[in-house]
């Protein structure tokens, strides 16, 4: 694909090629492979002067701020997601047709403004690249997506994507129950606001009554977390959550 070729290109000639390399080392081809079309993609939106047009979010917003926070070690030992998640403008889906061939483009029944592209790269498994084209919403996640974004830098690359509060926020909003990714990443998203110096009291007061009872329903009782992150808060900051939580309103 000419988009990953330019991509390998730009980090040979800013020395990052290496470290790129290293870093998408994870033991599952196609997680490699849906990351490194996650930064082809966001290089060849920063070409286009379209940096603007889209933002990610998901499982890889979320592995992109801990590799910002811990390390591009953390790319390699992620829990993986095979699937992109991005809100984007039409230009962003136009761009990616034109970079790479898609099989397939598919507007959802049941999500307004939901799109699924499937990007055949190689002889592989197609990567599934989920859109929520941001025309389509009066205020979600147009408008308030929007104001939400911070970029990430790695590589040279920079890719925006959402903070940790909204991020934090939008998985505490998500219906389904007790899925076990889904715990993983509102634990680490918890780490890296303890490890950004996020006050409880703070948190608190940035989620909705429906987010801190499930934040604080997730956490009561718990005395260590069982499940494997990569960062994690320490157990004093859980404590001062739950009382914050608990103070704010349950």
């Amino acid at each position: 694909m000419v988009a990953l070729k330019s991509l390998e290109e730009s980090l040979r000639e800013t020395g990052n090629l290496e470290n790129f390399s290293r870093a998408l080392s994870h033991p599952i081809q196609k997680v490699r492979e849906t990351t490194a079309l996650l930064f082809a993609i966001a290089y060849a939106l920063e070409q286009k002067k379209l940096n603007r047009d889209y933002v990610v979010y998901g499982g890889y917003s979320v592995l992109l701020q801990l590799a910002r926070t811990v390390g591009i070690e953390a790319i390699a030992l992620w829990r993986g997601s095979y699937d992109i998640d991005m809100v984007g403008s039409e230009k962003v889906v136009e761009s990616i047709k034109e970079q790479y061939r898609v099989i397939s483009d598919r507007v959802s029944p049941n999500v307004r403004g939901k799109r699924t592209l499937r990007v055949q790269i190689d002889e592989t498994e197609p990567i599934k690249i989920d859109i929520r084209q941001k025309e389509e919403f009066l205020d979600e996640p147009s408008e308030v997506y929007y104001q939400d974004i911070e970029t990430v830098e790695l590589f040279g690359i920079p890719v925006n994507v959402l903070t940790l509060e909204r991020q934090l926020k939008d998985k505490l909003s998500i219906t389904r129950r007790n899925l076990q990714r889904d715990r993983e990443d509102i634990y680490t998203l918890l780490g890296l606001l303890y490890l950004r110096g996020s006050e409880p009291v703070t948190l608190a007061h940035a989620l909705d009554l429906n987010q801190r009872r499930k934040l604080y329903d997730m956490l009561k009782g718990v005395k260590y977390i069982k499940e494997e992150v990569l960062v994690e808060p320490d157990i004093p900051y859980l404590s001062n959550l739950k009382k914050a939580l608990k103070k704010r309103g349950v």
